[in-house]
């Protein structure tokens, strides 16, 4: 009599625990990569409604990546700091002042104001404001978020935070639907990949 011995339950365990490793990468690579398309997708979203341009735009906008060591999740968010310079939307120099359109399909004119560009080279919308707040440095420099300051009673004007463009409920719906209805794929394709490895 010929006996054959197997060790299935070892053979099983080894099994789980490779599956478990490919199971894990491609979940981390898949993620990833959505969050770096959804962080396009969250650019190309906001601009629908607003009129800021995409180069500007994703310099907002930041991604998280998870990794093997969290493996937490990865998140998109946008920078939470003061409002984004106004010579960053659609704008229009006029003898009056600029016409300026942070909305699409909307504009206003901001009387008096101007377009200029300091000994810096940094560029903005102007406007000499009646109540000028004191200054404690009296040379003229940029404040951390590069809000333009000025010895004189002019300020340089700003528009809505990063937050507030990515705040809107039809924003982050949009994005949610985008990443769900991609994951899927993704994950498919990075499971496959590292399981030919």
């Amino acid at each position: 009599m010929i006996n054959i011995k197997t060790n299935i339950a070892q053979f099983i365990k080894t099994e789980i625990k490779e599956y478990e490793k490919i199971v894990k990468r491609a979940t981390i690579a898949a993620t990833n990569k959505v969050a770096a398309q959804g962080k396009s997708e969250t650019s190309r979203v906001i601009r629908e409604r607003y009129t800021i341009k995409a180069r500007d735009l994703s310099k907002e906008i930041r991604v998280t990546k998870t990794g093997p060591v969290t493996a937490s999740g990865a998140s998109i968010w946008m920078r939470a700091k003061k409002g984004i310079p106004l010579i960053k939307f659609k704008h229009r120099a006029t003898k009056r002042g600029v016409n300026i359109s942070v909305i699409k399909g909307r504009s206003v004119l901001s009387e008096g104001a101007f377009i200029a560009t300091m000994p810096s080279g940094h560029k903005g919308i102007f406007k000499f404001m009646m109540k000028h707040r004191k200054r404690r440095k009296p040379a003229p420099r940029y404040e951390e978020r590069k809000n333009y300051l000025t010895q004189l009673p002019i300020d340089e004007m700003i528009g809505p935070s990063p937050s507030v463009l990515f705040g809107s409920k039809k924003v982050t719906k949009k994005v949610i639907a985008f990443i769900i209805r991609k994951y899927p794929k993704l994950y498919e394709d990075a499971f496959n990949h590292f399981k030919k490895k």
